[in-house]
Protein backbone atom coordinates (compact mmCIF):
# COMPACT_ATOMS: atom_id res chain seq x y z
CA UNK A 1 0.00 0.00 0.00
CA UNK A 2 1.32 3.40 -0.85
CA UNK A 3 2.36 6.09 1.97
CA UNK A 4 -0.99 8.33 0.28
CA UNK A 5 -3.42 5.56 0.96
CA UNK A 6 -2.31 4.84 4.48
CA UNK A 7 -2.69 8.40 5.01
CA UNK A 8 -6.17 8.37 3.59
CA UNK A 9 -7.18 5.16 5.41
CA UNK A 10 -6.45 6.34 8.73
CA UNK A 11 -9.02 6.65 11.36
CA UNK A 12 -9.84 10.23 12.29
CA UNK A 13 -8.17 10.71 15.57
CA UNK A 14 -10.46 13.71 16.97
CA UNK A 15 -10.32 16.02 19.94
CA UNK A 16 -12.74 13.18 21.80
CA UNK A 17 -16.72 13.98 23.29
CA UNK A 18 -15.49 17.76 24.37
CA UNK A 19 -12.38 20.19 23.97
CA UNK A 20 -10.88 19.81 27.76
CA UNK A 21 -8.92 23.58 27.79
CA UNK A 22 -12.58 25.32 25.93
CA UNK A 23 -14.07 23.15 28.92
CA UNK A 24 -11.90 24.54 32.02
CA UNK A 25 -11.90 27.93 30.26
CA UNK A 26 -16.19 28.03 30.54
CA UNK A 27 -16.09 26.48 34.24
CA UNK A 28 -13.67 29.17 35.60
CA UNK A 29 -15.96 31.89 33.76
CA UNK A 30 -18.94 30.33 35.32
CA UNK A 31 -16.95 30.21 38.78
CA UNK A 32 -16.27 33.56 38.12
CA UNK A 33 -19.38 34.77 37.36
CA UNK A 34 -21.00 32.38 40.53
CA UNK A 35 -19.08 34.16 42.78
CA UNK A 36 -19.33 37.46 41.75
CA UNK A 37 -23.27 37.04 41.83
CA UNK A 38 -23.19 35.56 45.43
CA UNK A 39 -21.03 38.90 46.08
CA UNK A 40 -23.04 41.47 44.94
CA UNK A 41 -25.97 40.08 46.26
CA UNK A 42 -24.51 40.07 49.88
CA UNK A 43 -22.94 43.40 49.57
CA UNK A 44 -24.50 46.68 48.15
CA UNK A 45 -21.30 48.80 46.91
CA UNK A 46 -18.37 47.14 45.32
CA UNK A 47 -15.33 49.14 45.49
CA UNK A 48 -13.89 48.16 41.48
CA UNK A 49 -18.01 48.88 40.03
CA UNK A 50 -17.11 52.55 39.83
CA UNK A 51 -13.44 52.41 37.89
CA UNK A 52 -15.44 49.82 35.78
CA UNK A 53 -18.18 51.10 34.75
CA UNK A 54 -16.17 54.90 34.38
CA UNK A 55 -13.53 53.33 31.81
CA UNK A 56 -16.93 52.07 29.93
CA UNK A 57 -18.27 54.97 29.84
CA UNK A 58 -15.00 57.06 29.25
CA UNK A 59 -14.52 54.77 25.90
CA UNK A 60 -15.22 56.71 22.01
CA UNK A 61 -17.28 54.12 20.62
CA UNK A 62 -17.36 55.85 17.31
CA UNK A 63 -20.42 54.66 14.65
CA UNK A 64 -20.78 51.69 16.81
CA UNK A 65 -24.00 53.50 18.57
CA UNK A 66 -25.49 54.58 15.10
CA UNK A 67 -24.93 50.87 13.71
CA UNK A 68 -26.94 49.57 16.39
CA UNK A 69 -29.50 52.13 16.45
CA UNK A 70 -30.07 51.86 12.99
CA UNK A 71 -30.46 48.44 13.29
CA UNK A 72 -32.86 48.53 16.24
CA UNK A 73 -34.65 50.68 14.07
CA UNK A 74 -34.95 47.77 10.95
CA UNK A 75 -35.52 45.42 13.26
CA UNK A 76 -38.69 47.05 14.86
CA UNK A 77 -39.65 48.08 11.16
CA UNK A 78 -39.61 44.48 9.92
CA UNK A 79 -41.13 43.15 12.93
CA UNK A 80 -43.94 45.59 12.45
CA UNK A 81 -44.34 45.01 8.48
CA UNK A 82 -44.76 41.00 9.22
CA UNK A 83 -47.26 41.14 12.00
CA UNK A 84 -49.18 43.68 10.14
CA UNK A 85 -49.33 41.16 6.90
CA UNK A 86 -49.62 37.91 8.22
CA UNK A 87 -53.24 37.66 9.10
CA UNK A 88 -53.41 38.62 5.22
CA UNK A 89 -51.70 35.81 4.14
CA UNK A 90 -53.04 33.49 6.02
CA UNK A 91 -56.43 31.77 4.65
CA UNK A 92 -57.93 30.28 7.57
CA UNK A 93 -57.18 34.25 9.57
CA UNK A 94 -58.54 36.24 6.07
CA UNK A 95 -62.11 34.51 6.15
CA UNK A 96 -62.43 34.91 9.19
CA UNK A 97 -62.65 38.87 9.25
Amino acid sequence: MSDVASVIARPHTGTGFMRWPLMVLGLIGLGTFGLLTLYAAGHVYMSFDVSVERWIQGLSWGGLVTDVIARLALGIGWTALVLSTRPLSNPALARSR
